[in-house]
């Protein structure tokens, strides 16, 4: 009972904050809601196919594309910097080849088929006592 209580108040990593909250155009609220998504998986290691992460996007420019990228990395940096997500990453690339990276960049997720993304959890925050 105590550890489902303790699992019952543990703060789930994700919270609005204000960058999600904003948005110029269209794309960009896809986007973010796309991540949020993402960051509700109920899983430690979060999965993004990128295929069917940019598919809403396949009408736009490549300038517009790039544009969506730096989107997503803003919106994980953002969860990095709140200390919900860790800085690594793992891309399963679309000539099966594996890369871990420490910081994406658009070119990143141009090549990848997938991107795991780590919650970062405190795990002495889950067994506290009360």
């Amino acid at each position: 009972m105590l550890i489902a209580h303790q699992f019952y108040e543990y703060n789930f990593p994700f919270q609005f904050n204000e960058y999600f909250l904003y948005w110029e155009k269209t794309y960009h609220f896809e986007v973010k809601t796309q991540v949020i998504q993402l960051l509700v998986q109920t899983t430690i290691k979060k999965k993004l196919d990128v295929q069917q992460f940019m598919e809403p996007f396949d009408k736009l420019s490549n300038a517009r594309k790039t544009t969506v990228k730096k989107i997503l990395i803003k919106s994980i940096e953002q969860e990095i910097q709140n200390k919900f997500l860790q800085p690594k990453f793992k891309i399963l690339q679309k000539d099966n080849s594996v890369k871990y990276l420490d910081q994406l960049k658009p070119i990143n997720i141009t090549k990848a088929r997938f991107i795991y993304f780590y919650e970062n959890i405190n795990i002495t925050d889950l067994f506290k006592q009360f």
